[in-house]
């Protein structure tokens, strides 16, 4: 059944490939693997009938097809089109917490984050709704692997959670990696707060939603540091109207060095 899929995806794929696309996808995406050249769009179009075709009725039997068509890849849609799978809604209502060491498969063998995010983004964190007590002890384990991507996983699994969200679980997973530099892993614990901050402190006031209003840089941000250096901040400001050049004023205010 796997083959059968993977020889359906490609036959579907081949039909609504654009050529000239491949080259610049792949490029976008920095990816060793080529594309055909589907796009979001298409993709989805080439695919829609072939789902009813591809029906799992237990996730043993979904899981084998997911692995084998996955791992069988040879272009990057064909591995989109494994995750678009299991998003048909016929799949989800088949992903528990046994379905978790298949995504751990996807996080690892994919080790990007157009996989990764989907995986944990959206899979993950379904199982984790659907369980989250069950789901915990898995997070947990990622949270701490060697692994940048199942660490980035724990930080973006409960991403769509909304109201419940597990805030001690969550910041256990940014705790984790906040120390860490790696660019992935402090993109993830940035995107994670952002959406945290959007449900619990609600929506912005209308002040700060004036699209004409500049927000005032914090102090000590790179941002006021780089206006200072640049002759436009505050410090720049009060040396031109001494009468001195830009940053004068202020290195007179602190003094012999």
């Amino acid at each position: 059944m796997a083959r059968r899929f993977l020889d359906d995806v490609r036959a579907a794929f081949a039909a609504a490939a654009v050529a000239a696309d491949a080259a610049p996808m792949q490029a976008y995406m920095r990816s060793a693997m080529p594309f055909h050249g589907v796009k979001k769009p298409a993709r989805m179009a080439a695919l829609k009938p072939l789902w009813a075709s591809h029906r799992c009725l237990d996730w043993r039997a979904l899981e084998t097809v997911v692995r084998e068509s996955w791992d069988g890849a040879t272009h990057r849609e064909e591995r989109y089109a494994v995750l678009d799978l299991l998003e048909w809604p016929a799949h989800r209502r088949l992903q528990s917490p046994e379905a978790l060491p298949c995504f751990e498969h996807l996080i690892v063998s994919g080790a990007w984050w157009d996989f990764v995010d989907d995986v944990a983004g959206k899979k993950v964190c379904r199982v984790w709704l659907g369980a989250p007590e069950a789901t915990a002890p898995t997070l947990r384990r990622w949270m701490r692997a060697e692994d940048r991507w199942l660490r980035r996983s724990a930080i973006l699994a409960q991403l769509r959670a909304k109201e419940r969200t597990d805030p001690a679980l969550l910041t256990a997973s940014i705790e984790a990696a906040m120390h860490d530099q790696d660019f992935f892993l402090r993109k993830a614990i940035g995107w994670a707060l952002r959406q945290r901050r959007r449900r619990v402190g609600g929506r912005p006031s209308r002040r700060r939603r004036d699209p004409h209003r500049r927000p005032r840089p914090r102090a000590g941000s790179p941002r006021r540091a780089a206006a200072n250096a640049l002759g436009t901040g505050a410090h720049a400001r009060a040396g031109r109207r001494d009468g001195a050049a830009p940053g004068v004023a202020a290195a007179a205010r602190e003094g012999p060095r």
